[in-house]
């Protein structure tokens, strides 16, 4: 959603998987770690940390996501690779982005660096579900 947008937030997205929800909340971080979701389809960013306006989309050419505190990034096609996603599948595989920069494979990992921290002031959470999950 743009910048601009009010929370909570609700929109469809519908790609080669199918139907999906993406939900969006803001809200203020009360520092408690014990909140924040361990579950695959729903995460915590550190609001502040996402710059631009998200959008939810499939991969393009050049897509990376950032690995670590020294800023080492991953290509998406050798994390796809590793993580033994098949090929057919890749097309699929549904991604909330900012330029050419990943924030979170859906159902997998998150950036570095875009999660809660100790500086957390805003909280956005993303849930994202179809029918099979």
């Amino acid at each position: 959603p743009p910048r601009s947008t009010l929370f909570p937030y609700t929109t469809l997205f519908r790609s080669l998987a199918g139907e999906w929800k993406f939900s969006f909340k803001k809200f203020l971080y009360d520092g408690n770690t014990d909140k924040i979701p361990r579950k695959m389809y729903t995460k915590w960013f550190d609001y502040d940390k996402i710059k631009d306006s998200l959008a939810i989309r499939n991969r393009r050419k050049g897509d990376y996501f950032v690995l670590d505190a020294a800023g080492h990034h991953k290509k998406l096609e050798d994390y796809f690779v590793n993580e033994k996603i098949p090929a057919s599948h890749r097309d699929e595989q549904l991604l909330l982005a900012g330029e050419d920069e990943i924030f979170w494979i859906v159902g997998g990992r998150m950036a570095y660096g875009t999660g809660i921290s100790d500086a957390t002031r805003w909280v956005l959470e993303i849930t994202a579900s179809n029918s099979s999950h």
